[in-house]
């Protein structure tokens, strides 16, 4: 009897429990379905949100994750069995990847990413004439890894930062353009000579370095020397004319005598010959730049080694009287080229092979130094310790009008000089 009380009592268990888990199971299958109306509305946002959203406003990494996201949501949303609570989970989920999307899209990131597109358009466009090829690399591989950097995920400290580092970058790569020139850092004096009165010329560059004018020497003119006169400049303004020995004297300075070299002026002869003096910096004993009687500028500087170099553009007829001529030379002691440009354009290059060019000399000796001179060869004093005797004909000085003058410490490259005569001509 026992046995079989034990049998049934077993038996109404076992229906016990798979009743009491057919009633647990059917709790949930019981549960409402949610109301997906908000869900629905969410996600039509959402979509509206990711269709519109660019790396102009968001990075694009915060874009995929809330593509990620809003495509979970909607395949958790295709269910038909959603409850309410699994439905507002799904809002809450789809408004947090909402809210963290829109955390990125910040003002520091909308200017990082315009400045990454301007940037991107400047670097494009920039090609080896325009700029050097080592400025253009440079300047990509830092906008390359700028852009890397803005598509993640970053801080607004960080932002800011690429801000900062790509403005610098794009900054530091106009200064490269060929021509573009820092007169800032680059020109060590530079006369406009606007003036119009008075009898001294007083430069604009940095240094104000003051040209005296000097009356040309009288042991060989006598009562015909002459102080340098005001005339119209090559592009309105003021000029200086010279004749008779008239010239400007401005004390030396080591502004006058730098490694590299770039003389930028304007002259109108109203003669040419051989001694045509436009400047001197201790004649041949430092540098001096003239023209000569078949219209070619002339340039003879003394190297680090003390040889002297005489050079010309080797082409007559290059320089015109009375009109305004634009006469550059450079002088690169690192690459060894002396180069003339006559307005503009590029007509002679002199190197280290077919000239011995070298390094300026940075030592001025025999004589000492000695003022630099606009317009003749040296001063009255150091023409009267010369062993010869200088005549009207044979003295060197300028007859005509200069005007911009400028000595620069750098060697000019092609793209400035271009610059420099198409901003100054009439």
């Amino acid at each position: 009897m026992k046995m079989k009380h034990l049998i049934k009592i077993r038996t109404m268990l076992l229906m016990l429990v798979v009743s009491s888990a057919m009633i647990f199971g059917s709790c949930k299958k019981d549960e409402p379905v949610g109301d997906k109306t908000s869900l629905t509305a969410s996600i039509a946002a959402a979509d509206q949100l990711a269709a519109s959203a660019t790396i102009a406003v968001y990075p694009q990494a915060a874009i995929d994750a809330f593509k990620t996201s809003l495509a979970a949501v909607k395949t958790a949303a295709a269910s038909t069995t959603l409850t309410q609570a699994e439905v507002d989970v799904q809002v809450t989920a789809l408004a947090t990847a909402t809210t963290t999307l829109k955390s990125y899209g910040t003002a520091s990131y909308a200017t990082l990413s315009a400045l990454i597109t301007e940037c991107e358009t400047l670097a494009n466009g920039a090609t080896s004439t325009s700029y050097p090829q080592a400025a253009i690399d440079a300047f990509k591989t830092t906008l390359a890894t700028t852009k890397t950097a803005a598509a993640t995920l970053l801080t607004e400290a960080q932002v800011t930062n690429l801000n900062v580092n790509l403005t610098a970058a794009k900054k530091t790569f106009g200064t490269q353009i060929y021509g573009y020139i820092d007169e800032t850092l680059y020109l060590n004096a530079g006369w406009h000579f606007d003036e119009g009165t008075g009898t001294t010329a007083t430069a604009f560059s940095t240094v104000k370095h003051v040209g005296t004018f000097t009356k040309g020497n009288a042991g060989v003119f006598g009562a015909n020397a002459a102080l340098p006169t005001w005339v119209t400049g090559v592009k309105g303004g003021k000029a200086i004319s010279l004749d008779k020995g008239a010239h400007l004297e401005v004390p030396y300075t080591t502004a006058f005598l730098p490694a590299n070299l770039t003389i930028s002026v304007w002259i109108k002869p109203i003669e040419l010959y051989e001694n045509n003096y436009v400047v001197s910096q201790n004649y041949w004993n430092g540098y001096k730049l003239q023209t000569q009687g078949g219209g070619k500028p002339f340039f003879t500087y003394k190297k680090v080694d003390g040889g002297i170099i005489d050079a010309d553009n080797e082409t007559d007829n290059s320089i015109k009287i009375n009109v305004w001529n634009h006469i550059v030379i450079t002088l690169n002691g690192t690459t060894k080229e002396l180069k003339f440009f006559v307005n503009g354009t590029l007509t002679k290059t002199w190197t280290a092979t077919n000239k011995s060019i070298g390094p300026l000399t940075q030592t001025l000796t025999a004589p000492a130094p000695q003022p630099f001179i606009i317009g003749c060869v040296a001063t009255d004093a150091e023409l009267a310790s010369w062993s010869w005797t200088e005549t009207a004909t044979s003295l060197g000085y300028f007859k005509g009008a200069i005007d911009e003058l400028k000595i620069y410490n750098i060697a000019l490259v092609d793209g400035q000089v271009s610059k420099l005569y198409n901003d100054e001509k009439p």
